[in-house]
């Protein structure tokens, strides 16, 4: 895409820089406030990494989030071994 600005004079072509300085700005910040919703849930991608995830959660005590992240993870990938340090440790599976 291509635009062309036609500019009649030097205050015009302020206004626009400006303009156009301050519309890159914001871009850049709304980029930088999603990429933590990105990263949070990067781990998705690899089941691997998921289930360290769980395993962390686990080890850090908390169940709650980790019986909610393998609930999550089984329903993506509903075949894959579930080592038991990723378990609840009541001992259910």
């Amino acid at each position: 895409m291509r635009v062309v600005i036609v500019v009649h004079s030097d205050g015009q072509l302020s206004q626009i820089v400006g303009a156009l300085r301050a519309a890159g700005s914001l871009a850049r910040e709304a980029k930088k406030a999603e990429a933590p919703d990105a990263a949070r849930y990067a781990h998705e991608d690899d089941p691997v990494r998921w289930l360290d995830h769980i395993k962390h959660l686990r080890a850090q005590g908390l169940d709650a989030e980790a019986d909610v992240q393998l609930k999550r993870f089984r329903e993506r990938y509903p075949s894959t071994r579930i080592p038991p340090e990723a378990l609840r440790r009541v001992g259910t599976q």
